[in-house]
């Protein structure tokens, strides 16, 4: 496993990244994405959306549905997955999102709370805020994910690291 990090300073610069990486990923992947509550997992996605084709206003946090999915013509599918009130891997094997979008990007908020649960090529983006959430809107992002996976996405945290 390869590490990235990187701050973005204010909620538009997480938007910026992951614009980055929704032009870099692929069909199949897979993301877990961790931070605590007010983190900007789905700040993230919103921006991950936008670069993979999708519109970003579209996007909400499905904690309640388990999952959303985004399509949108001439773009690949995003599945979104909340797996915060999951409470172990059989409830996300259970959901029938490997069914709902075979081949999609997988993106996972919570993903923690199902460990074992997801294949090993899977990218992990942990996210933590520089105190209260709710004032302060710098974030700290730590990527480790295996080598293929890195080489197209690491150039997405450059981009922001040269801000």
């Amino acid at each position: 496993m390869t590490v990235n990090t990187c701050t973005t300073t204010d909620e538009s610069q997480t938007h910026a990244l992951g614009v980055a990486l929704g032009e870099r990923l692929q069909a199949g992947d897979v993301i877990e994405l961790i931070g605590e509550l007010g983190a900007g997992k789905t700040r993230l996605v919103r921006g991950i959306a936008q670069g993979a084709g999708h519109d970003p206003d579209l996007v909400s946090s499905p904690t309640y549905v388990l999952f959303n999915e985004y399509r949108t013509p001439d773009a690949a599918t995003i599945l979104h997955i909340d797996a915060y009130r999951m409470s172990s891997p059989d409830e996300l094997r259970d959901s029938g999102y490997d069914r709902a979008a075979p081949g999609a990007i997988v993106l996972i908020e919570w993903a923690d709370r199902i460990a074992g649960a997801l294949e090993q090529g899977a990218g992990r983006i942990e996210i933590h805020h520089d105190g209260d959430e709710h004032t302060d809107t710098k974030r700290f992002f730590q990527f480790n994910c295996p080598e293929p996976l890195h080489d197209r996405l690491a150039p997405a945290f450059a981009t922001i690291q040269t801000r």
